[in-house]
């Protein structure tokens, strides 16, 4: 598992569906998990220190979690499928609860815990952002760590990497057509 955390949620795209970015330094990669605006709107205001006058369902299970003694193992990214991340609660004595992503991000919230990823979803899901990237699309000033080395596999999968390039040069494409010649 990959430690995360939640660089910001933005509201992105000519809809300004609400995505939070989820960084994993030591990987060098982003997880974008799009939100529903409901959950997308808990999150931003976790983040920015607001707390409701009320308790919701995040707030009421996670004291359920912290007063039943149980505890929490991990909250985890923990597949990606057809374009949608599934996420994993396990608690201390090892119960198991499936939940929407966005759930998990704001149940961590919550509960003060940090959230992992899979090391597949983050081969089949990261994007490498470049730290000028962050900086004009997202106003971050972060360094985006993991800096690929020399030879490193893009996707996590070197194996599949080299058969993209097989496939890329049986289709006739070089090096010098994909505009990146220096």
């Amino acid at each position: 598992m990959v430690p995360l955390s939640v660089a910001g949620v933005f509201p992105l795209g000519p809809e300004n569906f609400l995505c939070a970015l989820l960084h994993a330094p030591e990987k060098g990669r982003f997880l974008p998990v799009w939100l529903p605006p409901v959950e997308g709107a808990q999150l931003s205001a976790r983040l920015s220190g607001a707390r409701p006058t009320r308790p919701g369902t995040h707030d009421v299970l996670s004291d359920v979690i912290t007063q039943s003694g149980r505890g929490v193992s991990s909250i985890e990214i923990s597949s990606y499928v057809n374009g949608v991340f599934m996420a994993t609660l396990t608690l201390a004595d090892g119960t198991e609860y499936d939940l929407r992503a966005s759930d998990a991000l704001v149940l961590a919230a919550a509960l003060d815990e940090e959230i992992e990823a899979d090391e597949a979803v983050l081969a089949q899901a990261g994007l490498r952002i470049s730290a000028a990237d962050l900086a004009t699309y997202f106003n971050l000033d972060i360094d985006p760590g993991g800096s690929a080395a020399e030879g490193e596999s893009a996707s996590g999968d070197a194996a599949a990497d080299a058969e993209f390039e097989q496939l890329m040069r049986d289709l006739g494409v070089e090096e010098g057509d994909l505009g990146n010649e220096d």
